[in-house]
């Protein structure tokens, strides 16, 4: 076994040597980011920052050749490491890693004074419009996480680090709220230990805190409901208050609008009876669909049209389904809306090219499917571009690639682990387990989107908790105890 790893590690410190040596920069730019091969400035920019690459490269086949050399010890210490993980108190790990999670935190937002572009600069404006005239004033963007921001300011006052801070809250809390769902489900202090602590000092969780971005609020609120439908004491007020966090979920990212479909799969997991499914999921759907409808109203009277949260669908739908799609983002001809006005008139139009084009080219659309998947986790750092895109004073040029090479490689070893805890899962007849039943549900629903409208990377931001999950499984896989599977 030992050899194998040994052959492994050369092969990719080889595999590392020969890039730096011989591949041009611009190739790697292309494979990083292919749905934008045509944006010509964007190309010129990353060239300006990825310069740093071909040393890194140089560093990891070292590194891994160095391993190959010494893999008996490297071996042996790392399951002295796990043993000692094992072996700490399980409250003490969990105060420990919240620690160590809220330090990395406050240094990244002292050290790192983000400038907000783009999105997080749009949802910040929102926010403070929302807080200050209470008047939301976009007729795109999906109203979820502005309102969040203006519920802080409105109580914090309206101050941008309030915002920001009540961010790093909901960042911290998807790692504890993942925590219970695994140590509910398998009683494994170790597996929940261990993920915890990936939670807690993954680099772009942590720039996500550090930033005006959507995604923490929602993983937050997905996590909690799925904690809610596990509880031992199934109530009604666990369902009602379930549709609530589906609902707000949903405000916050439309494409968990039918996230109700999720209820059954996961009450499944957990054993309920037949009856007691079919009732909660309609508990579910019906609480989240209620308190969906007065946005809609609101949005029927302002946009004069049926639109249940946001028009955002048909530019995501086309801009994944046109002649000219690249199965990620780009800038796209808006041809086919020049001249119209009303967004919910360009969404409408946009999704009807799209699902026009998918019906004349069925087969383009399903080859398709696995290359916007591919595009939406080959990689990571989307909260790190944002964070590191515009800052006061300006960070030199060599900390972007620097951070975001840091967190690819730690992504990418990550995924790598828990796409080996998938066969390891099956191989040992463990998919039918509750938490694995569950993380398969949630994941397919989540991925189910992109695959069908466009690849993103940060769209696998919810699914992270999962991966992380995963990773732990194989990291810990040594001393973890059998998992019973009813």
């Amino acid at each position: 076994m030992l050899n194998a790893f040994k052959i492994i590690l050369i092969a990719f410190a080889c595999v590392f040597l020969l890039g730096a040596l011989f591949v041009p920069l611009e190739d790697y730019i292309y494979f990083l980011w292919p749905s934008r091969v045509t944006d010509e400035a964007f190309i010129t920019q990353q060239k300006e920052i990825l310069f740093i690459l071909p040393y890194v490269l140089y560093g990891l086949s070292f590194i891994f050749i160095s391993s190959a050399l010494g893999i008996r010890f490297i071996v042996s210490g790392y399951q002295n490491l796990i043993e000692k993980i094992d072996s700490v108190d399980f409250k003490k790990w969990i105060v420990g890693c919240l620690i160590v999670g809220i330090f990395m935190r406050l240094v990244w937002l002292l050290v790192v004074n983000t400038i907000p572009v783009s999105d997080p600069d749009s949802y910040l404006m929102l926010g403070l419009e929302l807080a200050t005239n209470n008047e939301y004033v976009s007729d795109y963007r999906p109203v979820g996480y502005p309102f969040f921001l203006a519920v802080v300011f409105k109580i914090f006052g309206n101050a941008p680090l309030a915002g920001l801070i009540a961010n790093t809250i909901l960042n911290l809390s998807i790692g504890l709220l993942m925590s219970r769902l695994i140590y509910r489900l398998t009683a494994s202090s170790l597996l929940t230990k261990i993920t915890l602590l990936l939670s807690m000092t993954f680099p772009d969780y942590i720039a996500s805190s550090a930033i005006f971005a959507a995604e923490p609020l929602f993983s937050v609120l997905m996590l909690s409901g799925i904690n809610l439908l596990i509880s031992d004491n199934l109530g009604i007020k666990h369902l009602l208050l379930t549709g609530a966090l589906f609902a707000f979920a949903a405000l916050v990212r439309p494409l968990f609008l039918v996230s109700f479909v999720l209820v059954p799969f996961i009450l499944f997991a957990v054993n309920r009876e037949k009856m007691v499914i079919v009732k909660s999921t309609l508990v579910v759907m019906v609480t989240t669909l209620l308190l969906i409808s007065p946005w809609t109203y609101r949005n029927y009277t302002v946009m004069n049209a049926f639109v249940p949260i946001a028009p955002i669908a048909g530019t995501n739908l086309y801009m994944g389904n046109n002649p000219d799609a690249t199965g990620g983002y780009y800038d796209y001809s808006h041809k086919v809306v020049e001249g119209v006005t009303s967004q919910a008139e360009i969404d409408k139009i946009l999704v009807k090219e799209a699902v026009d084009f998918i019906l004349e080219e069925p087969w383009t659309f399903i080859k398709m499917i696995p290359y916007k998947l591919y595009l939406t986790y080959y990689r990571d750092s989307s909260m790190i571009d944002w964070a590191l895109a515009k800052t006061d004073p300006q960070l030199p040029k060599s900390v972007k690639p620097i951070v975001t090479i840091i967190n690819e490689i730690i992504y990418h070893l990550l995924l790598l682990l828990a796409i080996v805890a998938v066969f390891l899962i099956v191989k040992k007849g463990q998919y039918k387990h509750p938490l694995f039943i569950i993380s398969f549900f949630v994941v397919g629903y989540l991925s189910a989107f992109p695959a069908v409208f466009n690849g993103i990377p940060r769209l696998h931001y919810p699914m992270l908790p999962f991966i992380f999950m995963c990773a732990a499984y194989v990291l810990s896989f040594s001393r973890l105890k059998e998992l019973e599977v009813d």
